[in-house]
Order: C-alpha cells, then sequence, then structure tokens
C-alpha cells in the first residue's frame, strides 16, 4: 500500500522512520517513536501508512528506486579503465560513509530477513543490481582489452570486496568514518591490486 495525504509530509515521515529502523531497529522503532520523531501525531502517521510492515516496506523501496546511489558506475566503458574504476570505488566508498547510505545497508542487512518472502526480491533490486552493473562494466573492459577479464561475476565479487574492505561493518557497528585521506588511500590501494591482478596479458589499448 502506498502512502496517502501530503507527499512533503509522507516523506517526512518517511525520514524519520528510516533514521530510526537504521539508529535502533525495526524492533524498538514503534510507530510512536516514528510519529514523536517526525513531529506528527500518532493519528497523522498511520493515515499515512496503515502499519510499521508497511511503513518499512516504503523504506525499501525508496531505497531501491533511487538513481543517484550507483550513478557513479557508467553503462558504458569509453576508455581509462583506471579512471572509471577510481571513481566507481570512491562512489562506494562514499555510499557507506553517507549516513543515509549507511542507513540503506543496515535495513538491509539488519531487518530485512524479517520479510522472507521479499528477500530475493529486494536483493536483486539493490545489492545485484549493483554488482550485475560493475560485473556488466567489468565485461566490457574485458571485450575491449583493457583488463584480462575472463569471469567478469567473480572479478565484480574481487573488486567490491577489495574496495569495500572492512568499512561496511565498521560503519554499521557504530564506528565514526574514516577520515577522508585514509579513505582515499584505502581507494587507491584496492584499486591498484585489482589493476596489478587483472592486467591485460597482451596490452593492444583500448581503442
Amino acid at each position: 500500500m502506498k502512502p496517502s495525504g501530503s507527499p512533503k509530509k509522507s516523506e517526512m515521515m518517511l525520514e524519520a522512520a528510516r533514521r530510526l529502523f537504521a539508529e535502533v531497529g525495526y524492533e524498538a522503532a514503534s510507530m510512536d517513536l516514528v510519529a514523536k520523531t517526525a513531529g506528527v501525531s500518532k493519528a497523522t502517521l498511520y493515515a499515512h501508512f496503515e502499519s510499521k510492515e508497511n511503513l518499512f516496506l516504503e523504506i525499501l523501496e525508496a531505497a531501491v528506486d533511487r538513481p543517484e546511489d550507483g550513478d557513479w558506475i557508467p553503462e558504458r566503458f569509453e576508455g581509462d579503465a583506471e579512471g572509471v574504476l577510481r571513481r566507481l570505488a570512491q562512489g562506494m566508498a562514499r555510499f557507506f560513509v553517507d549516513g543515509r547510505g549507511l542507513a540503506v545497508y543496515r535495513l538491509f542487512v539488519v531487518d530485512l530477513h524479517r520479510f522472507p518472502e521479499l528477500v530475493a526480491r529486494f536483493h536483486a533490486a539493490g545489492p545485484m543490481a549493483m554488482w550485475a552493473r560493475v560485473a556488466a562494466l567489468l565485461a566490457q573492459m574485458g571485450e575491449r582489452g583493457a583488463l584480462a577479464i575472463d569471469d567478469p561475476e567473480t572479478a565484480a565479487d574481487h573488486f567490491l570486496a577489495l574496495v569495500q574492505g572492512r568499512l561496511p561493518f565498521d560503519r554499521s557497528i557504530g564506528l565514526p568514518p574514516p577520515p577522508h585521506a585514509e579513505i582515499d588511500r584505502r581507494v587507491e590501494s584496492a584499486l591498484q591490486l585489482f589493476m596489478r591482478g587483472y592486467a591485460p596479458r597482451n596490452p593492444r589499448g583500448e581503442q
């Protein structure tokens, strides 16, 4: 069920609930607490969202339907593999450092299991969609000879694991984000390791 009433008020309540679910978890985030955090009455909250489950699902749907999350993953490879992957890695790191990105991660990791019938749907629309876009980009790099990639799916696993490192876990348990200089250092280290591991066997350029 989609929220009814004023779109602006609905978004205000969704944002309040998103912060609460990320901070205290689904179980502890009562509708009373959501209403108080959003600065509305409980009656107003229920007029827009019929239940806490409905509210949670609206937040998940919004999380996987934001085109700006992942716009650092180009659909087409136009050249300069290292530069493209550096921007991609920096975008991923910012996602986990950013408060909203962290909230989305926590929602998926901590509370999605409460709705097993929806796990596959949201997994495909969220994390798997990003993984598929990275794999497709790496496949193009392999086809162009920019990198030696025979298995784009495995290469995507390697790239994402190297770039993320322990950052998602550290942030999910409440540790503060590392300084920007440290994030840049980690990103560059991961990128160079990946580039060496998938260096072209017979470099022939990218044209």
